[in-house]
């Protein structure tokens, strides 16, 4: 598997990057692995603020179908880890943006409420 995510914090601001030519689509072990970079960013004293983009032709097309096509017995493991994410995400204690210059109304949604909750806790 190659490494499918860059992270790096500088300033406060914590930045994840899905870079997994060419579109973006994530395997079963990879949105697990995105969900824990999620959790973890979100405990680091150094974050204040996590922006979660991506290299390539679009945000991020979802679960990989190539691998669910080989392993079809994967489809709850991949949606699990797919639940887990947006789950760190929504439950994430700095606020999350999700970079999408191209859009994606999903996530953006995803955004919005994790805004509204921290913005309802901070006051």
């Amino acid at each position: 598997m190659t490494q499918a995510f860059t992270t790096q914090i500088e300033n406060g601001i914590a930045e994840i990057v899905i870079d997994k030519a060419p579109v973006n689509a994530l395997d079963s072990s990879e949105w697990h692995a995105l969900a824990a970079l999620v959790n973890n960013i979100g405990k680091n004293p150094d974050a204040r603020v996590l922006i979660i983009r991506s290299q390539g032709r679009g945000f991020c097309a979802g679960v990989d179908i190539k691998e669910l096509d080989q392993h079809p017995e994967r489809i709850v493991t991949v949606n699990a880890g797919n639940y887990e994410t947006f789950k760190a995400g929504h439950l994430c204690p700095i606020p999350v943006i999700a970079f999408m210059p191209h859009s994606s109304h999903c996530c953006i949604a995803w955004v919005c409420v994790r805004w509204r909750h921290w913005y309802h806790r901070c006051g």
